[in-house]
């Protein structure tokens, strides 16, 4: 129990996490009911000092929750091109999307919007996709929720609902507070050879074409992936 308690501590001190000085970052996350199949995706793309840019939230028709989270990434890269960004990290919580992407791996019942996504690569070098638990991916879930239920217009980017400017508010304070100490990303962004390295507790996948994107792992994850997989 002491452990357990130790534990949820922990999970509870995980928030946002800024990418490095000059980068950019798109959180993306899915709210999907399987009853009807209906959900929606958001993303929320962010400088490294939290201030927001732009985002989105889209109502989706999806045969699974790993889908939806799929089409959520997949936005994220349309975005990415279209706004014609340059150094980029993508943050999704669903880890089994992931490591579908690093491994190359072909899970059937997304395997057209995998190819779509290594085609968006392809065209964007400078796009790193990271894994983070879901309390790192607070205001992403909150958008793509609110979408989900009716509760946020398509437009609500313009002019940010309460709950949003306030989450958002609060994640920008902490990277404030924790100003330029070394943070997850630190150095992770780094080019070694044609790969990015990993960061402790976060996945990063390399994006250039023709790499073999290995992983390089400076310390072990504080959460098992069986754990991770359980959270949509």
């Amino acid at each position: 129990m002491k452990h357990k308690g130790a534990e949820n501590r922990r999970m509870r001190n995980i928030t946002w996490r800024a990418p490095p000085r000059d980068w950019l970052k798109i959180n993306v996350d899915a709210s999907f009911r399987k009853s009807n199949r209906k959900g929606a995706i958001a993303t929320v793309l962010r400088d490294w000092q939290g201030k927001f840019i732009t985002g989105s939230a889209t109502e989706i028709r999806a045969f699974s929750s790993l889908e939806a989270e799929a089409l959520a990434l997949r936005e994220a890269l349309i975005m990415a091109k279209n706004l014609q960004l340059g150094k980029v990290l993508i943050e999704s919580d669903n880890l089994q999307l992931i490591q579908s992407i690093k491994s190359n791996s072909q899970i059937g019942e997304i395997l057209a919007y995998l190819k779509d996504i290594a085609h968006l690569l392809k065209d964007l070098p400078d796009v790193g996709i990271t894994w983070t638990p879901r309390e790192g991916n607070h205001l992403a879930h909150l958008i793509a929720t609110q979408r989900a239920t009716g509760i946020l217009s398509s437009n609500w980017s313009v002019k940010l609902p309460a709950t949003i400017e306030t989450q958002l508010r609060r994640e920008a304070e902490k990277v404030r507070r924790i100003g330029r100490r070394p943070t997850h990303h630190e150095g992770a962004i780094e080019q070694k050879g044609d790969q990015m390295l990993t960061v402790p507790n976060q996945v990063v996948i390399e994006a250039r074409e023709g790499t073999g994107g290995e992983q390089r792992t400076e310390e072990q994850p504080a959460f098992e992936p069986e754990d991770s997989l359980k959270q949509v």
